[in-house]
């Protein structure tokens, strides 16, 4: 019996966080794969939040936005064309406040 093994992603990082999304991305050279999936943190219970095929996603939260000073922790793992997962990579990320630019001077 062959035993097909899907290998990780590698460099899973967050790209970008702002109060209405957080962007996600990663490498991986695997070329069986079919499809990404993406989890987030749910009080302990891994939640499947999308799938992607490229190697980005963008987590929109479109229950509740995400709130200042929170942190969420997400999993990808690459899936190949028979259903085979790798094992998952984690990241987190903790949503701050925007920041006010500098020298800013509103005139009428």
């Amino acid at each position: 019996m062959m035993v097909c093994s899907v290998a990780p992603v590698e460099n899973f990082e967050v790209r970008d966080v702002s109060p209405t999304k957080i962007t996600l991305g990663w490498e991986h050279t695997e070329t069986l794969v079919k499809k990404y999936n993406i989890y987030r943190d749910n009080n302990g219970t891994k939640e499947l939040i999308g799938s992607s095929t490229v190697n980005r996603f963008a987590d929109t939260n479109n229950d509740n936005g995400f709130q200042i000073g929170d942190s969420y922790t997400y999993y990808v793992e690459a899936v190949d064309e028979m259903g085979v997962a790798s094992q998952p990579k984690t990241v987190s990320a903790t949503v701050e406040p925007v920041a006010k630019p500098k020298n800013f001077k509103v005139e009428n």
